[in-house]
């Protein structure tokens, strides 16, 4: 069993897995419509297409037929969430990862700084605070600009593929139908591309910004070597939750995701430390 895209029966099986989120018994008038409101109307599909589009989606085990209606099987509910994943980008596995390592590496940063410079209190808390909401501000807008802005590169990247395979078919008409229906297809992408980013950005926010007030709270609020004590078992806890998130998306030994996150945040903490140190210096 395959799934290739090579014309346009393709692209409405396609548009069918994207276009259904749960199992259900849908009828072949019922499946039309769900494809011509997920195009937006922007695309006409013929009775024969999707008959085909049917027909092929049946041999591959993606779809059964019951009492003259159609509904998925786990099959094709698991290719299609695949589907969903790879174009319209909504999976926040990016955002979570850089969100909690940047509070963590922040929070640890301010929590050293603070000790080691024997900063009062007061002015450390409203300092601290404001570095991690100005942290959590910058995480969001530029997981808004620069996410959107590749998320919506690699649609058109995949659509330029979509678009070279069918380039073979045979019949100019059907050819150009594909074409129209490719275009119709990532517009209604782009738009939930869009949609994926700001939440991903209100995650990615979110994120930093529990990371970073996490450890800090105790620190501020306990005394001095209690404070500190809670803040690192916060932290460690908290590098733990990502080490085990990124071990488990990845497919990777946890000890070879602990020792490269360890590495990073050091780096930030040692790097940052000898700027601060040297910089009024120079």
């Amino acid at each position: 069993m395959s799934f290739e895209i090579r014309e346009l029966a393709d692209l409405i099986e396609l548009t069918i897995l994207l276009s259904i989120y749960k199992k259900g018994l849908y009828s072949k008038e019922a499946l039309e419509t769900k494809v011509e409101k997920y195009l937006q109307k922007s695309f006409d599909i013929t009775a024969s297409d999707l008959g085909e589009a049917l027909h092929d989606m049946k041999a591959r085990g993606l779809i059964e037929k019951v009492d003259e209606k159609y509904r998925l099987t786990d099959l094709g509910l698991r290719i299609g969430e695949e589907w969903k994943d790879l174009l319209t980008e909504r999976r926040p596995t990016f955002e979570i990862t850089v969100g909690m390592l940047e509070g963590i590496a922040g929070s640890l940063l301010l929590i050293l700084t603070t000790f080691l410079l024997g900063m009062a209190r007061t002015l450390s808390f409203i300092t601290i605070f404001l570095g991690i909401i100005s942290l959590s501000i910058t995480n969001v807008s530029s997981t808004i600009v620069g996410g959107k802005t590749e998320d919506i590169e690699d649609a058109l990247s995949l659509k330029n593929l979509i678009q070279y395979s069918v380039n073979n078919v045979p019949d100019k008409k059907e050819r150009k139908r594909s074409q129209q229906y490719i275009s119709s297809l990532f517009n209604v992408l782009r738009s939930e591309i869009s949609q994926h980013t700001t939440f991903k950005a209100l995650i990615a926010g979110g994120a930093t910004l529990m990371a970073g007030l996490a450890p800090l709270v105790p620190f501020m609020l306990l005394p001095n070597s209690m404070g500190l004590i809670f803040a690192f078992i916060i932290i460690g806890f908290l590098i733990s939750i990502l080490v085990y998130f990124r071990s488990t998306v990845m497919k990777i030994h946890w000890t070879t995701i602990l020792r490269e996150t360890i590495l990073v945040i050091a780096l930030v903490i040692i790097v940052s430390l000898v700027v601060s140190v040297y910089a009024p210096i120079l």
